[in-house]
């Protein structure tokens, strides 16, 4: 069967958009197996509900942590039953996908409604750095003790409760007159966190 160059139907361009976002965000991953990798991708190509995010991303911002959570489920149901290269929780490793799978989709000026609901994707990285950032940080000194194992061993709750501070940080630093600059989401802590080096 012959790809077309252009796809010419709605689900043709989110299949494309899918499984482009898709393979920027899990280039070189390493927390699960191959098997895993391979149910992922048909996952986010196939079964992802891309309309969500697309042409209902209004709507799907408005409920955005509800609609995260059964997201969290479904990738969790599909990598359940592979090993991952530790004792990982796969609801923890499928929040981490979510988000990343996520982030890739804000280049698309459709899917930009949900920008400010995005959450942050938890990895070492980040968790070194809250860590840090939790000594000058009221709103992260109270979730400091989190961070101090894996972040995909986290439960639902102490996820939720990293994210929600997160929120608080972005506030106190909006507060703060000197800063240049103002954060409007989780996802750009990437941009402090990352370039640090």
């Amino acid at each position: 069967m012959r790809v077309e160059r252009i796809p010419t139907t709605l689900e043709g361009c989110l299949e494309r958009i899918a499984r482009e976002s898709y393979q920027m965000s899990y280039a070189g991953l390493r927390l699960v197996t191959k098997g895993a990798k391979k149910k992922l991708a048909t996952y986010f190509v196939k079964k992802f509900p891309m309309i969500d995010v697309w042409g209902n991303a209004e709507t799907t911002a408005r409920r955005f942590e509800e609609w995260h959570r059964e997201r969290v489920e479904e990738i969790s149901a599909v990598i359940d039953g592979y090993k991952s290269k530790k004792a990982y929780r796969t609801d923890a490793l499928a929040a981490k996908f979510l988000n990343t799978f996520l982030h890739q989709l804000m280049k698309f000026k459709k899917c930009r409604p949900l920008w400010p609901q995005l959450h942050l994707p938890l990895d070492g990285i980040v968790f070194c750095e809250i860590k840090a950032l939790a000594r000058s940080s009221a709103a992260l000194a109270d979730i400091a003790y989190l961070v101090d194992g894996s972040p995909y061993s986290l439960g639902d709750a102490d996820y939720k409760s990293i994210q929600d501070a997160l929120l608080k940080y972005i506030d106190e630093l909006n507060r703060k007159k000197t800063l240049p600059y103002r954060l409007t989401s989780r996802i750009e802590f990437n941009f402090l966190l990352w370039a640090r080096k």
